[in-house]
């Protein structure tokens, strides 16, 4: 797929069908092993190779034990524990030798917006650059209702949707949050 501005090629992406690529894919994983070298894990989410998941990448709400009180940026391995279960999202497919790379900060696309369940911000996709359609889109986005602690980016598609359009988009991807939660609690 490649996107292209008059002559300017913007952004493009390879895809072959066999390859099974799992990037954006949601896996409900385990702690295979934690790498206080790294300060990663690897984590088990049924590929042949473990997934990478940088201790940046870990979400505070995934964390398996709480932070030391006394500790600013604790390391990974305070804070999850090898054998238990943990939501990942793949955020780049494996290639070679090396397995995929995994972050716990879930993003869920849908038409018109991109929900965050672990991040509160509210944002507008930077490919909006006329001011005039970013200052139209922060009112309308500061009009839509999530829950607190969740977080949106409006995407480029919500040119000329409503903010009924817009809360209906919404509204269908925290359904699909809340399905994927209590399948990964089973």
């Amino acid at each position: 797929i490649a996107i292209v501005s008059g002559e300017t090629l913007d952004d493009y992406q390879v895809a072959i069908a066999e390859a099974g690529l799992q990037r954006g894919n949601i896996y409900r994983a385990v702690v295979a092993s934690v790498q206080p070298s790294l300060d990663a894990a690897f984590v088990d989410y049924g590929a042949d190779k473990h997934a990478f998941l940088a201790r940046h990448d870990l979400v505070s709400q995934a964390y398996h034990t709480p932070p030391p009180v006394d500790s600013r940026h604790p390391r990974i391995d305070k804070l999850l524990d090898r054998g238990k279960p943990l939501l990942v999202q793949v955020i780049k497919d494996p290639s070679g030798s090396k397995g995929a790379a995994v972050t716990t900060n879930i993003s869920l696309a849908g038409r018109y917006v991109v929900l965050m369940p672990f991040d509160e911000v509210r944002g507008i996709s930077r490919k909006v650059e006329d001011e005039a359609l970013r200052r139209e889109f922060r009112e309308l986005a500061a009009k839509l209702e999530v829950p607190e602690g969740y977080g949106f980016i409006v995407r480029t598609a919500a040119i000329g949707q409503t903010k009924t359009a817009l809360n209906r988009d919404l509204a269908a991807l925290l359904r699909l949050w809340r399905r994927i939660q209590s399948e990964a609690k089973q």
